[in-house]
């Protein structure tokens, strides 16, 4: 005798397993949507405004940036004055995928950068009406060594631009990353240059400056120039001097990539501008 199975039962068997598909279904984890990472075919320009914006974290997809490009944007970034708060960075990649992640030195960046900010303020206020790229790289010189106590800072801060415009306390790190900082909001290009400088009878790590000004290259040293002893509290040594005068004593660190292109022109030094006592290379 053949035996034939109930049409009713196939149908409680099939009602069940639809019935428990759907109990699995809903009790799934919702899908979180993946969202796509930004396209960028200008890198240093995104990553730059990343930072202004204070992100600590990018995602990002270029097509076409090798992983020493990168390197080189970075260390060149994070040099910028206007980005005190960070201290260092790290970066992945896959593919053209990259994420990198900033180290940060302070916490409340948002109100250090308003104390910075307004001190900028006040240091631009000394510029004289109408004046020129000597003017007004002198009256930033000036401003500094007026304002600044020369100093350590617990927490790091006389290495950069907060020590030196916000706390009024830095070493020479902070006095370079200032000047460049105040010079680029007037308009004039300089760059800090990194290396090491005879001190008495040493040689120490030290920074300068190196500043375009009338169109010719000019190397200033304002933590030299900034003197206490005598009553006007600063030099002018150092304002606006030529590369065989700042090679005297003054080393770049060419192995990190910092160079000091010769600078022959004299027409922006203080002393050769005022009349007074001036040598070319002592």
């Amino acid at each position: 005798m053949i035996k034939r199975r109930r049409k009713g039962t196939i149908w409680k068997v099939l009602g069940l397993l639809l019935l428990l598909f759907i109990v699995w279904a809903v009790t799934l984890p919702p899908v979180e949507e993946t969202e796509s990472l930004p396209h960028v075919d200008a890198p240093y320009q995104y990553i730059y405004d990343m930072m202004d914006q204070e992100q600590q974290k990018i995602s990002f997809v270029c097509d076409d940036l090798p992983y020493e490009e990168l390197d080189t944007m970075l260390n060149e970034l994070i040099w910028c004055p206007e980005f005190f708060w960070i201290d260092g960075w790290e970066y992945n990649a896959q593919g053209n995928e990259y994420d990198i992640e900033f180290t940060w030195k302070y916490d409340d960046v948002q109100t250090k950068r308003q104390q910075v900010e307004a001190a900028a303020e006040q240091a631009l206020g000394a510029i004289p009406p109408e004046a020129g790229d000597y003017e007004k790289a002198l009256a930033l010189h000036d401003w500094l060594c007026d304002n600044i106590e020369y100093g350590f800072n617990s927490d790091g801060s006389d290495q950069d631009l907060y020590g030196a415009l916000a706390l009024g306390r830095c070493v020479c790190a902070g006095y370079s990353a200032a000047y460049e900082y105040l010079l680029d909001m007037v308009g004039i290009e300089a760059d800090t240059i990194l290396g090491e400088a005879i001190n008495g009878d040493k040689l120490e790590k030290h920074t300068w400056t190196k500043a375009i000004l009338e169109g010719d290259i000019y190397y200033i040293d304002v933590t030299w120039d900034d003197y206490d002893d005598i009553p006007s509290g600063h030099l002018y040594s150092w304002f606006a001097v030529t590369s065989d005068r700042m090679e005297s004593s003054h080393f770049p660190d060419t192995e990190n990539g910092f160079e000091m292109p010769e600078a022959t022109a004299v027409a922006c030094n203080y002393h050769y501008r005022n009349g007074g006592c001036w040598k070319s290379s002592t």
